[in-house]
């Protein structure tokens, strides 16, 4: 059975939050195999999403993270540090966008490792984007001594 067959079924008109319970209950109850599809996806996120934030903790404890005292003195050189921190992480495993399969950091070419932070580097710029834009909001509110967007005088043009 579809997803949208249970909703159409169970939908009496109802608050979405009712109906949202009662389409859950019904897959947890009835359709097992449809609750199985349905989670896959937002699971295997999930452990993606852990498994990175260890591997990140990992590499901020090798590297020192941004900001803070560790073997990375601000300006992005490591020197003699670089190795030893590379060494710390010899069996961390990063995801290869080129092969879709997983690597470790020792094993990893160049490539490899250049296509990941390419891969890091694009998925980054729509949050700096962002970032960007919220810091203009800040500069214009500061600038014109203001709490909010919405005290600008000319606000609802």
């Amino acid at each position: 059975m579809k997803l949208s067959e249970i909703i159409e079924e169970e939908d009496q008109g109802q608050p979405v939050i009712e109906l949202t319970r009662k389409v859950i209950q019904s897959i947890i109850n009835s359709h097992a195999e449809l609750a199985a599809s349905l989670m896959f996806t937002p699971v295997r996120a999930h452990i993606r999403l852990q498994r990175r934030h260890l591997v990140r903790s990992r590499e901020d404890a090798a590297f020192g993270h941004p900001g803070s005292d560790g073997p990375k003195d601000g300006g992005g050189d490591y020197g003699t540090d670089a190795l030893s921190a590379l060494r710390k992480l010899a069996r961390e495993t990063f995801w290869d966008p080129g092969s879709g399969l997983y690597v470790s950091y020792e094993d990893a070419t160049a490539a490899q490792h250049a296509a990941y932070a390419d891969y890091v580097r694009r998925n980054a710029r729509p949050m700096l984007d962002t970032a960007e834009r919220h810091e203009l909001a800040v500069e214009i509110i500061t600038e014109a001594g203001i709490d909010r967007l919405r005290d600008l005088p000319d606000w609802q043009k």
